[in-house]
């Protein structure tokens, strides 16, 4: 996985420098997702000339706050459960989260619920649920087309976990803010600039186990804590990444070019 992630790492540096470059030297703008993009682009492109837009969510789409109804009916899940939503693959986290499960299920009576297509990992996380005698807490479902059904699985539980090992932005984040769930996360990527510590959520050190079951073991400890987060996330969702709100900053960066 290492030695994956350094070729990687050197492909993209290559492009930058002999593809990427040369393109962006045209450019009277270049629009990034993130800040964290914007530093990529530092040694191939001046700062001036980047503005940082975000991603969004149809604020629309999530009004009213989505409930659990509908999850629960078609599921058959009555109880409390904890929802990481996204690829069953290698670079998700999910083998940290399943070594976290131990120690979470010592003090939450319910289950963890994965959602999403398996990238061949499935397979792996069974067997390791399967060693750690959780087992019958893990609920896999597949990925989920129905819209209303989907928001009702993010609706309904406690919190929501992203244990990425990279992740360049995270709409689902902005979709658990918009039910009101607090998340637990890695401060990888873009991810802090959609997380804020302490205050829509919890952030830990990407592959650490404890610090994750500590994390969500710490905030499923306080109803009311997650409460407030999960209120501040949603406010914050809709204060700054509608997709209104990111048009309104690319027509601004557009006007700035042309001026």
């Amino acid at each position: 996985e290492e030695k994956e992630t350094l070729r990687t790492k050197v492909m993209l540096k290559l492009y930058d420098i002999y593809s990427a470059g040369s393109l962006y030297s045209y450019a009277s703008r270049v629009l990034t997702m993130t800040d964290l993009e914007k530093g990529f682009l530092k040694m191939i492109v001046s700062s001036e000339k980047c503005s940082t837009v975000g991603a969004g969510i149809d604020a629309a789409e999530w009004d009213p706050v989505p409930t659990d109804e509908v999850f629960r009916k078609e599921t058959g899940i009555d109880g409390k459960y904890l929802l990481y939503s996204g690829r069953l693959a290698t670079n998700k986290g999910l083998e940290h989260l399943f070594a976290a499960m131990p120690s979470i299920l010592k003090d939450f009576d319910g289950q963890l619920v994965v959602l999403g297509k398996d990238w061949g990992m499935k397979t792996a996380l069974v067997e390791q649920a399967q060693k750690g005698g959780f087992e019958k807490k893990v609920r896999f479902i597949d990925f989920l087309p129905d819209r209303s059904l989907y928001k009702s699985a993010l609706a309904g539980c406690e919190l929501f976990v992203l244990p990425s090992q990279w992740e360049a932005f995270g709409i689902v984040l902005l979709e658990a803010a918009m039910c009101r769930r607090p998340v637990v996360a890695t401060t990888v990527g873009g991810v802090p600039e959609v997380v804020k510590r302490g205050e829509t959520g919890s952030l830990v050190a990407y592959g650490d186990s404890k610090a994750l079951a500590d994390a969500v073991t710490g905030l499923l400890g306080d109803a009311e804590r997650m409460k407030r987060m999960g209120d501040e996330g949603r406010r914050l969702a809709l204060e700054k990444h509608t997709w209104a709100k990111v048009v309104d900053r690319i027509l601004e960066s557009y006007g700035e070019a042309l001026k």
